[in-house]
């Protein structure tokens, strides 16, 4: 009567722990958006699918100054500022939008069924919502990071790949 359940007991057990390996590495520890090679393969197959009337974009962002963040305030205070950064951009995307971090202060969206007029929107909405972070540089004052992004748009009869549009965008 106890096999079952112990054999029960110990699949719950594996896959719980199947499902956080697997949450681990497609996800980056710090920020929570998706780690560079989950991203990579994710936007490659959003943007191959095609069949979207309005396109699609990729969008490379850029946390401004970001090595002097942690050259003055410390790695403590830098991992805050990426953190603030990562969420204020997330609240800006949809939920089909794909986010992820490509490098220490380097972030790329994918903004698949989007209009080089809808990209730009996205971008400038990014843009204002970092503007606005108030990031607590742990010594009682808040300090404040900019972004800077490029963008580039693939329309619906275009056939560029994923990788050729995130060299456009970088």
């Amino acid at each position: 009567a106890m096999a079952p359940l112990s054999v029960a007991s110990i699949t719950t057990t594996r896959n719980g722990l199947l499902q956080r390996l697997q949450d681990s590495v497609d996800h980056d520890f710090l920020t929570r958006t998706r780690a560079r090679g989950t991203f990579m393969a994710r936007s490659e197959n959003a943007i191959s699918q095609g069949g979207n009337v309005d396109g699609s974009a990729v969008l490379v962002l850029d946390i401004d100054h970001f090595k002097s963040v942690n050259d003055q305030h410390g790695h403590a205070v830098g991992d805050n500022a990426l953190i603030a950064f990562s969420s204020a951009v997330t609240s800006t995307l949809r939920k089909d939008d794909l986010f992820g971090r490509t490098g220490g202060e380097e972030f790329c969206v994918v903004l698949p069924r989007a209009s080089a007029a809808a990209a730009r929107m996205v971008a400038e909405r990014i843009r204002q919502a970092v503007e606005r972070l108030e990031i607590d540089a742990g010594d009682g004052t808040t300090l404040s990071i900019t972004v800077s992004g490029g963008l580039a748009v693939c329309g619906s009869t275009s056939k560029l790949s994923f990788e050729e549009m995130l060299t456009r965008a970088d």
